[in-house]
């Protein structure tokens, strides 16, 4: 599908003179149905409203008489965007390898391009539910809406990370640093504000109106939805202009990139065993940081993460703390995404203690 989707709706638009089918009460012969900035507001018998309404110069009326007009249609179960010719093994993701995959997700690998897809839309299924296929646990089904360039515009309803990837499993930050730590606190750990425009303006004022090319390298098989994140980054940078070519790659080639400064924008998550932010300090911001790919060299952070080292005066330390957090805040040399959450299932019958470190310790599973 290589159509733009959909613009926002500009003027007013009367539908008139079909067979109106509600779907969730009577059948309306002669009927009208109306809709403004893309939502429905008047349904019923045109014969009943439209004397009664007075329509704007920009209105737009299209007669249907003699036609049927029904609500988008719900396809509920389906392969669609997972199959596009079965007899071509290349264009087939519906099933994954293994008999039990519950963390697969359909919607990850559904095709945006596919030509199926404005076929059914074309015929009225505006949304689908996506069921992987295959194996005793073969995944997790999506809802999608069957319009959309990528993947994260299909899915509904999912337009941020915490909700389209982490379901809720995660929580927005500002900092690289989790709660508990010290030198997190409740004023630097709000995120940064999410601005599309004001974004632009600051490729522009930085030279680039038009945007630029780059690569994202992301692990994926380290993190909790890993690859999914890039992605949905891929496509929130698109929307700036910042064309981003993502190079997902198991663990093993991806950190060693980040080791030998190879890559230039890339996915890194980092744990604080110390409970102190030097542990931070000392990797990823120093400016001999082993992990600090970036380039950033702030002379103040780098006195301070030496100083701390040595300062045993607990106010004092947590003050010095405090205003290297208040640098990196200012200098943003990485977008922190969130904090991600420990997710345990647990069944009725075993107490299972959870280590602070989510490590599972079979000696002290108790059966109930």
């Amino acid at each position: 599908d290589l159509e733009h989707t959909a613009p926002a709706q500009s003027n007013p638009v009367f539908l008139v003179g079909a067979t109106v089918h509600t779907v969730s009460g009577d059948t309306i012969e002669n009927g009208v149905v109306s809709f403004a900035d893309g939502i429905i507001g008047i349904v019923g018998k045109a014969d009943d409203i439209m004397p009664r309404i007075s329509l704007g110069p920009d209105t737009q009326i299209i007669d249907l008489s003699g036609k049927h007009l029904y609500p988008g249609l719900i396809d509920s179960v389906t392969i669609l965007g997972l199959e596009e010719v079965s007899a071509v093994r290349a264009t087939r993701d519906k099933n994954e390898v293994g008999d039990m995959t519950p963390e697969v997700r359909a919607y990850v690998a559904v095709n945006p391009d596919s030509t199926v897809i404005p076929t059914a839309r074309t015929n009225g299924i505006l949304t689908f539910g996506v069921f992987p296929t295959g194996g005793t646990i073969p995944g997790r089904a999506s809802i999608l809406k069957a319009d959309g360039w990528t993947t994260e515009d299909l899915a509904i309803d999912r337009d941020a990370i915490q909700r389209v990837v982490m379901e809720g499993l995660s929580f927005p930050t500002g900092m690289i640093t989790p709660p508990g730590v010290l030198g997190n606190t409740p004023e630097n750990d709000p995120p940064y504000g999410f601005d599309v425009d004001k974004a632009k303006a600051l490729l522009a004022e930085a030279g680039y109106p038009d945007g630029f090319s780059l690569q994202l390298d992301c692990p994926n098989n380290r993190y909790n939805n890993d690859e999914k994140i890039c992605q949905a980054a891929v496509a929130m940078l698109a929307k700036i202009g910042v064309k981003v070519n993502l190079d997902a790659i198991p663990k093993a080639q991806h950190f060693p990139k980040i080791q030998k400064r190879e890559s230039d924008f890339y996915m890194l998550g980092w744990g604080v065993p110390t409970l102190d932010s030097h542990y931070v300090f000392s990797y990823l911001l120093d400016g001999e940081g082993s992990w600090n790919a970036t380039g950033y060299n702030n002379a103040k952070v780098n006195e301070i993460t030496k100083a701390i080292t040595t300062e045993i005066d607990i106010p004092k330390r947590t003050a010095m703390i405090d205003e290297a957090w208040t640098q990196i805040k200012a200098d943003m040399p990485y977008v922190p995404i969130h904090h991600q959450v420990l997710a345990w299932g647990v069944s009725d019958g075993f107490d299972i203690p959870i280590a602070a470190d989510d490590a599972l310790r079979p000696r002290f599973i108790v059966k109930k």
